[in-house]
C-alpha cells in the first residue's frame, strides 16, 4: 500500500511540477531584462513578480501543494511538494527545478530556464522491478569488490 501511495503521489507532484514549470517560465519571459530580485538581508523576488508568484502559491496550497523558491548565486530553483497520510505518518514527496538565472550584480533577469517535464506515469511494478534490479547489481557490485579486495 506505502508503495501504491508514493507512486500515485510522485505521478501528481511531477504532474504539478510540469505545470509549475511552464506557467513560472511564461511568467517570467515577461520580465527578461528587467528586475526580478531583489537584494535585501536575504534575495527575494521584486514586488511585481513577487504579487504574481503569491497568487501562484495560494492557489497550489488551497490544492494542498507547497511551493518555495531558493535564490542561489544567480539563479533561482524551486521545489514543489505534497504529503500522503500511511500508518498514521506524513510522508512528503517533491519535485526541485530551476527556475531562472540573474545577474548576480543588479537582480536583472538572463534567462527563463528551459522546460524538462517529469515523468507522470510511473507505475508500482516498474518500481517494483528497478529495485529488485538495483539490488541485484548491488550484490554483483559487492562480490566484485570483495574479489578485488584480495588481488590489491
Amino acid at each position: 500500500m506505502l508503495l501504491d501511495l508514493q507512486v500515485a503521489t510522485r505521478n501528481k507532484v511531477n504532474s504539478k511540477a510540469n505545470y509549475v514549470s511552464t506557467y513560472l517560465r511564461d511568467l517570467l519571459l515577461n520580465y527578461f531584462g528587467k528586475k526580478v530580485v531583489k537584494f535585501t538581508p536575504y534575495k527575494t523576488w521584486t514586488k511585481a513578480v513577487n504579487e504574481e508568484i503569491h497568487k501562484l502559491q495560494l492557489r497550489l496550497q488551497s490544492q494542498k501543494y507547497r511551493l518555495v523558491f531558493h535564490f542561489g548565486h544567480g539563479n533561482v530553483s524551486a521545489e514543489i511538494d505534497t504529503y500522503f497520510i500511511c500508518d498514521n505518518t506524513a510522508r512528503y514527496i517533491k519535485q526541485s527545478f530551476v527556475v531562472c538565472r540573474y545577474n548576480n550584480d543588479n537582480g536583472l533577469l538572463t534567462e527563463a530556464s528551459s522546460i524538462a517535464f517529469f515523468r507522470t506515469d510511473y507505475t508500482v511494478q516498474e518500481i517494483k522491478d528497478k529495485s529488485e534490479k538495483l539490488s541485484e547489481l548491488d550484490k554483483i557490485t559487492r562480490d566484485l569488490k570483495f574479489e578485488l579486495s584480495r588481488f590489491y
